[in-house]
């Protein structure tokens, strides 16, 4: 064959082989695109129950090959796109498709959220609400345990016991219901609010060696000068109880000596607590205040060496303390600063010399700001003007049984309005003579009280009802007997 011919045979085959990828393709051989979609993409199902995972495949031949796969089968099984929720927590769920056709589509993954059965949270919730109670039972225990162990051999012990025994073995049974737990709730509530209004207790100490004291539960520490506690005053907080102070010596390696022993019966004979005392003697006490007076009338106060007094700040020239035999006093009203450089509207130093040198005395000063407080007296009824906290003094001349009254103004309501009062003592400022003697009204709130003549009170008023004189609320003091 001619070399020509060969030439064109080659031109011929180059050609038809670039020209093929140009020519159109059949119809019959086009690529199909496959789409696969759920009609949701999170799910949340209680506990044993189901859901179905709605999926749609084009084209529709595919959808044969779907397939289903839960990231975590104990929490959400899956199978034929159902779901079967089996226990709380989360999963995941692939949808795809199997074999040749699942590498033309991308997985769509469902998150799951299985929540608690409803027979569960019933379950948790009586659980969390039998805790509560197991909880508010055992403060009522332990507050009676408390109690009991301040008490001496007597019917109110016994019958305090009892109810403690009784209450005990419920709380310990693992099988005590709800309604057994409330039920013993009940009845150590009521036991405890029996002793916490007929118990006696001690609400002050006063002598003339007595610089303070502080009581506990079955102990009083006194703090003098002398070389002995010497005589001194118990005030119980009903004044129906019967007093005994007798001589108590021995030793006591934690606390101390031991001087007196304090024993308070209850004016129906049930309770009988006793208190250990025990006294500790310092010269530094000598400079301690007795008590203060303005021009000759007692003065509330609350304090340490910074002192609140309840009066107007004109009367302050007219202060008075009591102090110790031999000491003397100093008061100043004018440019008063304590060592940091705190404005106070007075200052009192009290002094005691051994000598004649300053070495050989003691001194101390006692910085004073005034807070407002009007003075109450029997049978006297003041309104309770302006919001806030409101101060009232009020020194019985007589011992007895006392009920403070607080009445509702014309556009008010004590039980909205008053927040909250109580009644303090100027020798135990800590000691709230009001709880739980309390009756709460939406027409008046009283509380009846023992109060004493040897006393100072301080009534304070928490009113949040701001009122012009025509609808304030009212306090007023009344002996009862």
């Amino acid at each position: 064959m001619k070399k020509e011919t060969w030439k064109k045979i080659l031109v011929f085959i180059l050609v038809f082989a670039f020209a093929l990828p140009i020519l159109p393709a059949k119809s019959g051989t086009a690529a199909t695109k496959i789409k696969l979609k759920v009609s949701k993409t999170k799910y949340s199902i209680e506990k044993g129950k189901s859901a179905t995972i709605k999926v749609t495949v084009t084209p529709k031949k595919y959808k044969k090959y779907v397939t289903y796969k839960s990231s975590k089968k104990s929490v959400a099984a899956v199978k034929n796109g159902k779901i079967t929720a089996k226990a709380a927590g989360t999963a995941k769920i692939t949808v795809s498709l199997k074999g040749k056709a699942g590498k033309k589509v991308t997985p769509v993954v469902i998150s799951v959220t299985v929540t608690k059965s409803a027979a569960e949270l019933a379950a948790e919730a009586a659980e969390n609400e039998r805790a509560e109670v197991l909880y508010d039972l055992e403060d009522n225990l332990d507050s009676m345990e408390s109690y009991i162990s301040r008490l001496e051999d007597c019917s109110g012990k016994t019958e305090l016991q009892k109810v403690y025994d009784a209450a005990y073995a419920v709380f310990k049974n693992e099988k005590s219901t709800k309604a057994d737990l409330d039920a013993q709730i009940q009845l150590t509530g009521d036991a405890l609010t029996t002793y916490r209004k007929s118990a006696p207790n001690i609400i002050a100490i006063k002598g003339s060696n007595v610089y303070s004291f502080d009581i506990y539960s079955k102990s009083v520490e006194i703090n003098g000068v002398n070389s002995k506690v010497g005589d001194f005053t118990v005030y119980p907080e009903d004044s129906s109880s019967k007093i005994e102070i007798s001589d108590y010596t021995g030793y006591d390696e934690e606390d101390g000596e031991i001087g007196k022993k304090i024993t308070l019966t209850n004016g129906t004979g049930e309770y009988i607590r006793s208190w250990k005392v025990y006294y500790y003697k310092s010269l530094n006490n000598i400079t301690g205040i007795l008590d203060l007076t303005i021009n000759g009338e007692p003065v509330c106060y609350t304090g340490g060496t910074y002192l609140r007094v309840y009066c107007k700040k004109e009367q302050l020239p007219n202060l008075q303390p009591v102090v110790h035999s031999g000491v003397t006093y100093t008061i100043k009203t004018e440019n008063i600063t304590d060592e940091y450089e705190d404005p106070y509207d007075a200052s009192l130093t009290v002094t005691y010399k051994t000598g004649d040198s300053d070495e050989d005395s003691y001194e101390k000063t006692y910085y004073i700001k005034c807070r407002e407080a009007e003075v109450l007296s029997v049978a006297e009824q003041k309104e309770l003007k302006g919001s806030g906290y409101l101060y009232y003094c009020f020194s019985p001349k007589e011992s007895g049984t006392y009920k403070i009254t607080i009445g509702k103004g014309t556009d008010s309501n004590v039980e909205d309005s008053v927040d909250a009062i109580s009644l303090t003592n100027m020798k135990n400022s800590d000691y709230d003579e009001l709880s739980y003697k309390s009756e709460y009204h939406s027409e008046e709130a009283t509380y009846t009280v023992s109060l004493y003549q040897d006393l100072q009170y301080l009534i304070e008023v928490d009113n949040y009802y701001s009122a012009d004189s025509s609808t304030a609320n009212t306090i007023k003091i009344e002996k009862v007997q």
